[in-house]
């Protein structure tokens, strides 16, 4: 299994004046008639930033780079804020993936599993959509499948080895 993307969020406990911000320079983005939030580049992640404070953090390929992100973060923004107010972020999601041996039938799943947790409509979107307890995975025929919606790295491992399971018995 590999990690796609870890999302974390926080915030700033401040009005952000987003226009303020161009000052950082190219790695800072804002366009209001594009998004209402600004985007920061950061090595190994991005930003997004709300007028309101709140900021995500994503684009991480790992939970220990959460630190270092926030660390870039944190010293970028120091004399915009008073960071002794903002919070540290929280991750929210993590997308992880994983490729079976062999092809996937994605209309034996429907069969067999409950159509309740699995929405499949091959002329809208080419992969299953599973719903499960843990997370949600998106499978595909070539048998790629994304597994989303955990919060750690433990329910990552944990969706996992039950999609592979539930697949093996087909």
């Amino acid at each position: 299994m590999k990690i796609i993307n870890v999302v974390a969020s926080g915030d700033l406990h401040q009005i952000v004046d987003l226009n303020s911000l161009s000052v950082i320079g190219d790695t800072f983005r804002f366009d209001p008639e594009k998004y209402h939030g600004g985007y920061l580049s950061l090595h190994g992640g991005k930003a997004t930033i709300y007028r309101s404070g709140k900021y995500i953090l994503y684009g991480m390929k790992s939970v220990e780079s959460l630190s270092e992100i926030w660390e870039e973060f944190h010293s970028t923004l120091s004399s915009f804020f008073d960071m002794s107010r903002v919070t540290y972020p929280v991750i929210q999601n993590i997308v992880g993936m994983t490729e079976m041996s062999a092809k996937i039938s994605l209309t034996k799943i429907c069969a067999v599993f409950s159509l309740e947790a699995v929405e499949y409509e091959p002329e809208v979107f080419p992969g299953l959509i599973w719903h499960m307890k843990e997370g949600t995975c998106l499978i595909f025929s070539s048998g790629k499948i994304l597994m989303m919606g955990v919060k750690s790295v433990e329910q990552l491992h944990q969706v996992e080895s039950q999609i592979v399971l539930r697949l093996a018995q087909l």
